[in-house]
């Protein structure tokens, strides 16, 4: 029992954990709330940004003109430069969102910049790192010889608890 107490814990809590999502920024009388699927990107993973525009009360925006922009900050000579991807536009459905998907090929740091046609407001920057899949992000499928020796631990354990408690009767 205690040995599958302990696999299980090994298991859950032997991974990093990363995660950003959902964040609703406010500039002027714009707020824009911002999902990304998944939350935490990956180098070569498609990432899907949904964005929805609305006044300070959350009513949408419809039918709004956004012109978005995709940066890459660069340091060249420990200076930062921006380096631009792409810019599109894009109006908002009935319900004040439009969608954004986009495969990040480096390990660099990004952001999403908006311009909102007609509207002044606050300056609408949104960070992006994606990151590499590190060894200790796995499956454990390909962590094998981790498990194996969880396992042979686990069970030195529960012997050592079972013949202790034969010592003592």
């Amino acid at each position: 029992m205690l040995f599958l107490i302990l696999i299980f814990f090994w298991v859950v809590f032997s991974k990093d954990i990363y995660a950003h999502g959902g964040v609703q920024k406010l500039g002027g009388s714009t707020v824009v709330t911002i999902r990304q699927q998944p939350l935490s990107t990956l180098v070569g993973e498609k990432v899907k940004f949904t964005f929805v525009v609305s006044d300070p009360n959350f009513i949408p925006d419809r039918n709004l003109r956004v012109v978005m922009g995709l940066w890459k900050i660069e340091m060249i000579e420990g200076k930062a430069k921006e380096i631009k991807i792409l810019e599109k536009s894009y109006v908002t459905s009935v319900n004040g969102a439009f969608e954004f998907e986009y495969i990040f090929l480096q390990e660099k740091e990004y952001y999403l910049a908006f311009d909102f046609e007609g509207r002044k407001g606050g300056d609408f920057h949104y960070v992006v790192k994606p990151r590499l899949v590190k060894k200790e992000m796995l499956s454990v499928k390909d962590r094998w010889v981790e498990v194996v020796l969880a396992f042979i631990i686990g069970c030195g354990i529960t012997y050592l608890i079972m013949w202790n408690k034969k010592k003592r009767k």
